[in-house]
């Protein structure tokens, strides 16, 4: 587990979300076009790019089990935590923290239940993150 690896990977990602704005807001609008007005979806970068500086290892424990049950991944989040496993390398984590940051991280703008904005299901967004060459 390097620590200096991670933050030099959580750097790197911030640069992707800062050089990248632009073709994630885009590939999201392409996405739902016609299920919602370009203006109405919402990208909120500034929140990704906080989950990504507070992104933490995951704990090594859990990833062996899951590696001894072929269930291994290279990282998770709640939406608002990211969690990194330790043995991926330096590409690994920075396309991981981009994967991870862009969940929850745009929304439509359109009043529901539990307020203004509307966010995608997981499957909307794994289907816009598979066309960006940024994030795996």
């Amino acid at each position: 587990m390097n620590r200096q690896m991670l933050k030099r990977a959580k750097i790197k990602a911030c640069a992707v979300l800062d050089d990248e704005h632009e073709r994630i807001s885009c590939a999201f609008c392409k996405y739902l076009e016609g299920q919602a007005h370009s203006s109405n979806i919402v990208y909120n970068q500034n929140d990704a790019k906080r989950r990504v500086r507070d992104a933490v290892f995951m704990d090594e424990t859990n990833c062996l089990v899951r590696a001894e049950r072929g269930d291994e991944i290279y990282g998770e989040t709640d939406g608002d935590q990211i969690w990194i496993n330790p043995w991926c390398t330096g590409q690994e984590m920075v396309l991981t923290l981009v994967h991870e940051a862009l969940h929850d991280s745009v929304h439509i703008v359109r009043p529901t239940r539990q307020g203004m904005m509307k966010g995608l299901n997981t499957k909307q967004e794994h289907a816009v993150m598979e066309t960006l060459d940024f994030c795996m």
